[in-house]
């Protein structure tokens, strides 16, 4: 594994155009079975697949943001279900393939939620870094996505949200 990475401001200027694959690994609360692919189209998006990573990348996309909820994907212990990771890892594979930077990022809720779950969080986000240590610098996480505050509203600049000032 590389140690030699680049600077932040050397892969923002690589970054180029963007798209997201929003509703897809970030969809929740409508089915909550164990079928995965009934988790990535219950918001009405067709399944990722290589075949629409590369339409983005011939639009001229060459970076892909993969929001992913593991909401309902650990068990009481905290234990995210390999098959997700997994399921994410093939679409991530798929990206980084096409040469395209990937960026993912991990669904969060309020700052009091943030609070309370503060172990929880950090011990998911050290399941996706073991899971994930072996790629390479084109993916990118964001540590907190969407934070809401106590009215379940994205605000950022509000001292209930995760982020308050």
């Amino acid at each position: 594994m590389s140690t030699n990475f680049p600077t932040a401001a050397s892969t923002v200027a690589a970054i180029g155009a963007g798209i997201n694959i929003g509703n897809s690994f970030d969809a929740n609360g409508v089915y909550t079975g164990a079928d995965l692919s009934r988790f990535e189209t219950q918001w009405g998006e067709p399944p990722v697949t290589k075949d629409l990573i590369r339409t983005f990348k011939a639009a001229g996309f060459n970076a892909v943001r993969l929001p992913v909820t593991y909401k309902h994907h650990f068990d009481d212990d905290g234990v995210i279900d390999p098959a997700w990771l997994d399921r994410v890892g093939e679409v991530i594979d798929d990206i980084l393939s096409e040469g395209l930077f990937c960026e993912g990022s991990l669904v969060v809720s309020s700052k009091a939620g943030f609070e309370s779950k503060g172990e929880l969080f950090g011990y998911l986000w050290s399941q996706i870094a073991d899971r994930f240590r072996s790629f390479d610098s084109r993916l990118l996480f964001e540590g907190i996505n969407e934070p809401i505050n106590e009215k379940r509203e994205w605000l950022a600049n509000d001292p209930d949200s995760v982020l308050g000032t």
